[in-house]
């Protein structure tokens, strides 16, 4: 991948993904090694955003946060692919690339903070999800050298889905294992 793509982010999920797709760009709010400018040249833009949800369960302000990049990066290269790797509520990915007209994507990540980088490389499951075959085959292009037991490629809205559901249950288990205790 390399040369091709860049990530918006460089938290444990930008990292993981650079590390695991071997892209050397980012750009993030406290340091980059790119601009927006120079990011809008490439195919391939990783949006890896934090993603917080309020007391109502909404994110609206991560939404726009997302939804602002990818209208700068539309004015700049209209046929870049952005791949939301945040954890964001589902339909966003189809929302987003409905209202502003644009290549989105879904790969949510599955990794912890203190295995980012075996999590990143050699993961137990890849979700990706797009809602056009083109954009579902070039997904596949892009992870099919990372090994990994478990790969669903579906479509944006199952793919957000799966990965609040797996959410959903990880906490389920840990609040399960504290009533034990």
């Amino acid at each position: 991948m390399g040369d091709d793509a860049f990530v918006i982010g460089n938290g444990f999920v930008g990292k993981g993904t650079r590390l695991a797709l071997d892209i050397p760009w980012y750009f993030s709010r406290h340091e980059s090694n790119i601009t927006l400018n120079e990011g809008a040249k490439k195919k391939w833009c990783f949006i890896c955003l934090p993603t917080p949800t309020n007391e109502n369960g909404g994110q609206e302000e991560a939404r726009k946060v997302i939804h602002d990049y990818l209208v700068q990066m539309k004015s700049l290269n209209p046929r870049c692919i952005f791949v939301i790797r945040s954890t964001v509520i589902p339909g966003t990915a189809r929302a987003l690339s409905e209202e502003i007209g644009v290549r989105v994507v879904s790969c949510p990540e599955f990794l912890s903070e203190e295995t980012w980088e075996k999590d990143s490389t050699s993961p137990r499951i890849i979700v990706m999800g797009a809602d056009e075959q083109p954009l579902r085959i070039a997904l596949e292009n892009l992870w099919k050298d990372i090994p990994c037991k478990v790969k669903i490629v579906t479509d944006t809205l199952p793919a957000e889905t799966f990965k609040y559901a797996f959410n959903s249950f990880m906490v389920t288990k840990i609040a399960w294992a504290n009533s034990l205790f």
